[in-house]
C-alpha cells in the first residue's frame, strides 16, 4: 500500500478473506496429498492439480473477459471464490460484503480437509 499506493480496501475484508483462502488451500493440500503413493508423486501431481484448478478457478484469464459460462464455471474451485472475494475487497466491500465468498471458502476447506483426513485415516488404519 505504502510503496505502490495500491489501495487494498477495508484492511478486515482483506483479512477475512485472506483467512479463508488460508483454509481453503490447506484443505485442498491434505485432500490431494492423502491420494499420493509416493513422494515422488507429489511434485507432478500437485504441481497439475494446482495448474489445472487455477485454470479453471479464472486466476489466469483475469485480465480477459470471459463468457458467461465460464465465470459460472470458475465458481466450482475454491480459487474463483479466492478470487471473487478479492474482486469484492478491491471494489471495497465491507465484511458484510465478502461474507459469501468467505464462507463458501472456510466450506470447501473444511470438507476437502475431511475428505483428505478420511483417506489418510483408511490408509494408515
Amino acid at each position: 500500500t505504502v510503496a505502490f499506493r495500491v489501495p487494498w480496501g477495508h484492511p478486515a475484508s482483506l483479512l477475512l478473506v485472506v483467512a479463508a483462502l488460508t483454509v481453503a488451500a490447506a484443505g485442498l493440500g491434505v485432500c490431494v496429498v492423502a491420494f499420493l503413493k509416493t513422494q515422488r508423486q507429489a511434485g507432478p501431481v500437485i504441481g497439475g492439480v494446482l495448474t489445472v484448478s487455477g485454470m479453471l478457478g479464472g486466476l489466469f484469464t483475469t485480465g480477459v473477459q470471459m463468457p458467461a459460462a465460464f465465470q459460472t464455471l470458475n465458481l466450482a474451485f475454491p480459487q474463483g471464490w479466492a478470487l471473487r472475494g478479492l474482486d469484492l475487497v478491491l471494489d471495497g466491500a465491507g465484511p458484510a460484503g465478502v461474507l459469501v465468498p468467505v464462507l463458501v471458502l472456510l466450506g470447501a476447506g473444511a470438507a476437502l480437509f475431511s475428505v483428505g483426513a478420511a483417506a489418510f485415516q483408511k490408509r494408515f488404519a
